[in-house]
């Protein structure tokens, strides 16, 4: 049988309860993952990747480099199940040039077998839009391992969800809701919006005062640290006006204009998006 029970799996194409990872499915909030791109690095035998799907994902992708997938492949396709697998190593440059972005990434007890585990959370904050699920290493420095992910990714909300998996010989396996809480990734007509690269001369940012006030604030300092690590990931919202001598007004990104301008940044990654009342959000929920 292609599916174990070590987490969930399909038998003569039929969908089978809980088995050994009830624990991580129970703390996954998949009533938000209607109409999202799911991405799943590791994915071993599938079952999150199909989870999803079942849950009214729109595209998923799962990948991982095991002698599984193949037997995956075809047990999801004799199930009618919609989800794509790609056997390949997720820290080749192949995968990574060639792998879009998605809205919700599941990485889980990963970290600890990549060889650059930095390179690779920068990858995936980059390609995650939304939400990342973040699983520690089975009796790793789990501590260690989500300070990585705070460090190496721009997601600026983070919550614990709880253990995942023990064993008195091993350890345990904790995992974490990690989100951004930005408008640009929450409302479809910003989402999808082509980014353009913008003189930071034609762009109306926030006011000089109102960014030498927020250079003393945590969550700024922070920021900054980060994307003079890692860079810029998300681009801003901006918008042209045709009262304000053809300039760009800001509508989301403040904090980030005010560390690009302060770092020296000349050309700056934006959405253009209409004027007018601020678009409803869908919201993000752990």
């Amino acid at each position: 049988m292609p599916f174990s029970n070590y987490q969930r799996y399909f038998s003569q194409g039929k969908y089978i309860g809980p088995g050994r990872s009830e624990k991580r499915f129970n703390l996954i909030n998949w009533d938000s993952f209607k109409d999202q791109d799911v991405l799943d690095l590791g994915c071993a035998n599938g079952m999150l990747a199909i989870e999803s799907k079942r849950r009214g994902a729109k595209k998923v992708l799962g990948v991982d480099k095991d002698n599984c997938i193949p037997s995956v492949r075809q047990s999801v396709r004799d199930a009618g199940i919609d989800v794509e697998f790609w056997q390949v190593d997720m820290e080749s440059r192949e995968f990574k040039r060639i792998c879009p972005v998605f809205d919700i990434t599941f990485f889980c007890s990963e970290l600890g077998h990549m060889k650059d585990g930095a390179e690779m959370l920068r990858w995936i904050g980059a390609h995650t839009r939304r939400v990342l699920y973040f699983e520690s290493n089975l009796g790793e420095n789990n501590k260690g391992q989500i300070e990585a992910v705070t460090k190496y990714t721009s997601f600026n909300s983070l919550k614990f969800l709880g253990r995942t998996d023990e064993t008195p010989e091993e350890g345990i396996r904790y995992m974490w809701w990690c989100g951004r809480t930005g408008h640009e990734n929450n409302i479809p007509e910003w989402r999808n919006a082509p980014a353009t690269f913008i003189p930071i001369e034609e762009m109306n940012g926030t006011a000089p005062e109102v960014c030498e006030k927020n250079q003393s604030n945590k969550e700024y300092i922070a920021l900054r640290e980060n994307i003079k690590l890692n860079g810029l990931v998300s681009p801003l919202i901006y918008y042209k006006s045709d009262k304000k001598n053809n300039f760009y007004i800001g509508r989301e990104g403040g904090k980030r204009f005010c560390i690009l301008k302060e770092l020296g940044y000349k050309d700056i990654p934006c959405k253009i998006v209409q004027p007018g009342p601020l678009p409803l959000s869908d919201l993000i929920k752990p």
